[in-house]
């Protein structure tokens, strides 16, 4: 890994199994792209979600050596690394019956610490093929999107994916077409262009919503869809709590809520962090279920006695906590706590001075996906910051200072 680094060697489209990157700064990359590229009405970005079909298991030994030693991995390591690989089989037990050994001649070792770095080598060179678009990889999860202004770009992009099959082909690797879709993200759909793309002359799904990196892309770009699903499934764990919990303490019943439930309506939240009411609405009714839950209190109704219940166990609005939560990933992405290509040409200081303190760059847009989108929303929230907090260097003081800085935020939602 010093070795890859050093020499600046794996693709910055890769998140996947590197340290200072995540599925988040992989969503917070990808969303950021897109919006940037949705100016007006009639901008559209196509994206094409790919499904690798047992992409671990197919990497051949041969060809896997090769492109290591293309990268300099070569004498001794690569020796080391071939005997890790090779002489390796696989047998089935049944019910107390085992087959016979099967040697294994592809795929990297899963459950192993080199594995993982192995795949990433020898799919490193999978963004360099596609020529025109856009491909961000976590792992083997592949997303390629381009801007559509003309049908004369979507066969451009048709062409990047007869690329990836030559790709495919040569590396005997391979897609998995039924599980490939197309995602058409525009802000109207008066100027949608109905673009339809190929692979293994199959013809792609066309749908108005997607998962990626379990996070959920809808045609518009807003976070409908998500936050539906988001707070079903934060419903269905609240719900199994309140059944199975219902005689343990309060505190039992504050914990499990904060451990079980709360987390995965956080999941990236610094990437998606909706700003219609409805969408913030949605996800705030689990939390005040979740207070009733916790105070053992279902009859009650009078105005306002839930929020009474909240300010009693002491919990955080949630908006405030995904404004957090986006305020901490620029604090990391400034101090270079996560790696984040594109950060040099977007976190940048402005050249006045406010208040003692330097600001950052705004950057400028008039089209509410992408100024509601990662970098231009947080800015302007850290523009906003007291400088007593924005000035701060120490990630652990910086968080402890958001809790009063972020206590009554001023209003970045449309």
């Amino acid at each position: 890994m010093k070795h890859l680094t050093c020499y600046n060697i794996l693709t910055p489209n890769q998140h996947g199994f590197r340290s200072k990157r995540s599925c988040e700064t992989q969503l917070i990359s990808t969303i950021q792209g897109i919006a940037k590229n949705l100016k007006s009405g009639k901008d559209q970005v196509d994206v094409i979600l790919l499904d690798f079909a047992k992409a671990f298991d197919k990497v051949p030994f041969q060809r896997l050596r090769h492109k290591l030693h293309f990268y300099g991995i070569r004498h001794n390591t690569l020796q080391w690394i071939s005997s890790f690989l090779n002489s390796r089989t696989n047998q089935v037990l049944v019910e107390g019956s085992i087959s016979e050994k099967l040697e294994v001649l592809s795929g990297v070792p899963q459950g192993t610490v080199l594995g993982p770095l192995l795949f990433l080598v020898y799919i490193n060179d999978l963004p360099s093929v596609c020529r025109s678009s856009q491909a961000n990889l976590f792992a083997d999860d592949t997303l390629l999107y381009k801007h559509i202004r003309s049908f004369e770009d979507a066969t451009k992009l048709q062409k990047d994916l007869a690329a990836l099959e030559d790709w495919e082909s040569k590396w005997q690797m391979s897609f998995h077409p039924e599980k490939c879709s197309v995602l058409r993200i525009s802000t109207s759909k008066r100027y949608r262009r109905e673009t339809h793309y190929y692979l293994h002359g199959q013809r792609l799904q066309v749908v108005d919503s997607a998962k990626y990196l379990g996070v959920t892309l809808s045609e518009d770009l807003q976070w409908e869809k998500h936050t539906q699903a988001t707070a079903a499934k934060a419903s269905r764990s609240l719900g199994f709590l309140r059944r199975n919990l219902r005689d343990c303490s309060r505190e039992v019943r504050k914990s499990t809520y904060q451990t079980l439930v709360r987390p995965s309506m956080e999941y990236a939240a610094s990437a998606w962090d909706p700003y219609k009411a409805e969408d913030i609405n949605r996800l705030d009714k689990v939390q005040r279920r979740a207070a009733r839950f916790v105070c053992n209190d279902y009859k009650d109704r009078t105005p306002g006695c839930v929020t009474a219940m909240i300010n009693r166990i002491g919990w955080e609005h949630l908006q405030d906590r995904r404004r957090q939560l986006r305020l901490i990933m620029l604090f990391k992405i400034k101090h270079w706590l996560v790696d984040f290509p594109e950060a040099s040409s977007i976190v940048k200081s402005n050249d006045r001075r406010t208040r003692g303190s330097q600001r950052l760059f705004q950057p400028f847009t008039n089209v509410t996906v992408h100024k509601q989108s990662f970098f231009p929303r947080t800015i302007w929230d850290w523009n906003n910051l007291p400088t007593s907090t924005s000035d701060i260097t120490d990630i652990e003081a910086f968080k402890a200072a958001l809790h009063t800085a972020v206590a009554a935020p001023p209003m970045s939602s449309v």
